[in-house]
């Protein structure tokens, strides 16, 4: 097709569009913009529908106790930078997961009968339950930075894999839990 010099330029606008609707390139453009504006809804609703922030231990023990699905349950002091870096990371980890599970924080204080059950001792820390059934424990961010002298480089990606070795039938289990089988093994003599 050509364009000739006496074309306005709406003309060869026109011109042009019609050329690119027979070619396909049009589709081929609003196919990928629509899939782009999937993953964000999908994002959106990840962060909704996934992320809770339960103001109270009862409103925690509410959504949890009735729950047969997988969640974690992480215990943070909302003044700890550890503790805010983690909150961020979970976000992102949230929003790119495929929304199989959801993620309650909430601030220790706020729970004292939950973080003296499970023996909290440490903030932050990630407890996994599936079917409310306890599935393992990460207490710090050991192993979650990608700099392990800096708090504030806490790797969405190593959160996302830590939810894969909790929710795929892996235990994932670090040195604090043994502490707390061990104590329980005490509390039995």
């Amino acid at each position: 097709m050509s364009y000739g010099d006496g074309d306005s330029d709406d003309e060869l606008f026109e011109k042009l569009e019609a050329e690119l609707d027979q070619d396909g390139t049009f589709d081929y453009y609003k196919s990928q913009k629509i899939q782009e504006l999937h993953s964000e809804i999908q994002r959106r609703n990840n962060l909704t529908n996934n992320l809770v922030f339960p103001e109270s231990e009862r409103q925690l023990l509410d959504r949890v106790s009735h729950s047969t699905s997988k969640y974690l349950v992480v215990f943070v002091n909302e003044t700890f930078q550890s503790s805010i870096y983690l909150t961020h990371a979970l976000k992102e980890t949230i929003e790119n997961s495929d929304g199989s599970y959801t993620v309650y924080i909430i601030n220790a204080e706020k729970s004292p009968f939950l973080s003296t059950k499970l023996r909290i001792k440490t903030l932050p820390t990630i407890v996994a339950f599936v079917n409310g059934k306890r599935m393992g424990i990460k207490v710090g961010l050991d192993g979650l930075l990608n700099d392990r002298l800096d708090v504030s480089t806490v790797s969405p990606e190593k959160l996302a894999s830590l939810c894969r070795q909790f929710f795929q039938g892996g235990r994932h289990r670090n040195e604090e839990d043994e502490d707390n089988n061990n104590d329980k093994d005490n509390d039995k003599d």
